[in-house]
């Protein structure tokens, strides 16, 4: 899921520079990844400009995937962490 959170923070930021320090990266291993994921799906994902990047069409349905997984996730985590507090009770 790492590849989700990196690129939903490019995307929410608008710069890969950007979201690379929030996230306690290098530009260039945050680039690499962007562009794996963009030859593992075979679509451009981001526009690059000169004031940053936005996301192509392809790149925004990914968002959106990711987004939902995500809060899927936290979902699921709270709930596994409730039942183990609960299992750990005596």
């Amino acid at each position: 899921m790492l590849w989700m959170r990196i690129f939903q923070e490019v995307v929410r930021r608008g710069s890969i520079s950007e979201a690379s320090r929030t996230l306690g990266y290098t530009q260039s291993a945050v680039s690499r990844h962007i562009a794996a994921l963009e030859a593992e799906y075979g679509v451009r994902l981001l526009e690059r400009g000169p004031s940053g990047v936005e996301p192509t069409p392809s790149g925004i349905r990914l968002l959106q995937h990711a987004d939902a997984v995500l809060a899927h996730d936290a979902l699921l985590r709270r709930e596994l962490d409730g039942l183990q507090r609960g299992s750990s009770v005596t």
